[in-house]
């Protein structure tokens, strides 16, 4: 099972939308995908793909049910493991319950092809511990200077506490292409200036109107609308 974490610093940087979309994409590829909604405490996947979970991540580390148990089945390629939302004990999680959660992944009975971790915002060591667990670190980023700085900030911690030598890069809600490879570019020139660590560019995804529309219809963008400009990218 190869492992990408999502994540991105700044809230509101598409990095939910970026997860749910590719787990579709590869589903369409006939890969087995599970979702992981890593984001303890404020979850919201299982509420934009419109289901409800009968457990969270809370119950599996009491011992009331195992990780297998909270599956939820979301099409016929995807499984979600949803977190518990408004729960604040889920966002105080030690060191040693992350791991915990992270170790279960490989008793889980079915044999998957990708896990995407869709982690919360911000930097808490609860963030990192699950961003720098994953096979390929993926950072979401929008042309604006809040997201810019924080995405700076999270690459600069996984590389220098971390030793995550290499991140890769995804410019999230912007015009065109051109100003994703700006994007990607701004972040790459301060990076080389004074952090050990290669910025990788994975490519642009435009912002596109259809994605809201598709997030109320509880639904995936590349499902919804295969066809729009964002769900190509």
């Amino acid at each position: 099972m190869r492992s990408f974490s999502i994540t991105g610093g700044k809230g509101g940087v598409g990095k939910t939308s970026l997860s749910i979309n590719l787990a579709f994409a590869f589903a369409k590829k006939n890969c087995k995908v599970l979702l992981f909604d890593a984001d303890l405490g404020l979850a919201n996947i299982d509420v934009l793909l419109g289901v409800s979970p009968k457990y969270h991540i809370g119950q599996v580390l009491s011992g009331q049910v195992s990780l297998s148990d909270i599956l939820i089945k979301i099409h016929q390629n995807i499984y979600l493991i949803p977190s518990g939302s408004g729960l604040q004990n889920l966002t105080e999680l030690s060191s040693f319950d992350v791991q915990a959660i992270i170790q279960q992944f490989s008793d889980l009975p079915i044999e998957f092809d990708f896990l995407i971790v869709d982690t919360a915002a911000g930097i808490s060591r609860q963030v990192l511990q699950f961003t720098q667990a994953a096979q390929q670190i993926i950072i979401s980023v929008c042309h604006d200077p809040a997201s810019l700085t924080d995405a700076y900030a999270m690459i600069k911690i996984l590389s220098q506490n971390f030793y995550c030598p290499k991140i890769a890069i995804v410019a999230n809600m912007v015009a065109n292409l051109q100003e994703g490879l700006l994007v990607y570019r701004k972040l790459q020139t301060i990076t080389q200036q004074f952090l050990s660590v290669h910025l990788e560019y994975l490519g642009t995804v435009v912002r596109d109107q259809k994605m809201q529309v598709a997030a109320r219809q509880h639904q995936a963008l590349v499902e919804k609308y295969p066809n729009s400009l964002a769900a190509q990218n």
